[in-house]
């Protein structure tokens, strides 16, 4: 009987040069802003003031998020899928629960047993057990407490 060869997987299937390249700038611009205890406060409370961020109006200049806030939001947003927080609303639109994202796609989320009555408040926690995923993931546990 013979064994199957085992492919070995080259650098562009394993996206390596987005991981590399993701990572440096973490390190780079990501980091030095959560790290900083005055900095990482002002964005949480920024967040938490407005967490759907601003509407376009018509004739009205759109108020953006602060260059740091927006920079973080998009590193958030850029996780892999797999194992991420999220937010699963109940049927009646009124409840609003965490859930951890399966690893694999098809899994069943894992509920987080943390349950809001608002999106609002709901969504600022995202936020902040996001950016303590992040801290962690970088070997930063006492700052991702913290948060």
């Amino acid at each position: 009987m013979k064994k199957k060869e085992k492919k070995s997987e080259t650098a562009l299937q394993n996206n390596y040069a987005f991981t590399q390249l993701d990572d440096y700038n973490t390190r780079t611009h990501i980091l030095p802003i959560l790290l900083n205890d005055s900095l990482r406060k002002e964005i949480i409370a920024e967040h938490k003031e407005n967490p759907f961020g601003f509407p376009g109006c018509p004739n009205m200049e759109t108020k953006v998020y602060s260059a740091q806030l927006a920079r973080v939001i998009d590193k958030l947003r850029v996780q892999p899928t797999p194992g991420k927080i999220a937010i699963f609303e109940s049927e009646s639109g009124n409840c609003f629960e965490l859930v951890k994202l399966p690893e694999k796609r098809g899994a069943p989320v894992q509920f987080l047993d943390l349950k809001f009555n608002d999106r609002a408040t709901a969504e600022h926690e995202v936020f902040r057990l996001r950016l303590k995923d992040l801290l962690i993931s970088y070997g930063f546990e006492e700052v991702g407490e913290r948060c």
